[in-house]
């Protein structure tokens, strides 16, 4: 196998998160984290995620139904550590 080459150690952490996660994993985290990211905007999720909204909906519901928290519209993130 050849050896993998990582261009950052931002590039290392990433790499490091996915392995051992399932595709529907990061899927469902990536969704999350952009909704987050727009304050729960489904047009702003879904054009940034290059899916349709009727998709983003139905991947918000199957988070629903696992107990994943959605962020709703005008949600603001939670504040960051400053540590």
């Amino acid at each position: 196998m050849p050896e993998t080459t990582f261009t950052s150690g931002f590039d290392q952490l990433i790499v490091s998160w996915l392995v051992g996660h399932t595709v529907e994993d990061v899927e469902r985290e990536l969704v999350v984290r952009t909704l987050a990211y727009h304050r729960g905007s489904r047009t702003r999720a879904a054009r940034d995620l290059k899916i349709s909204i009727r998709t983003l909906r139905n991947k918000m519901k199957e988070c629903d139904s696992l107990g994943v928290a959605v962020p709703a519209p005008g949600d603001h993130p939670p504040p960051r550590s400053t540590r």
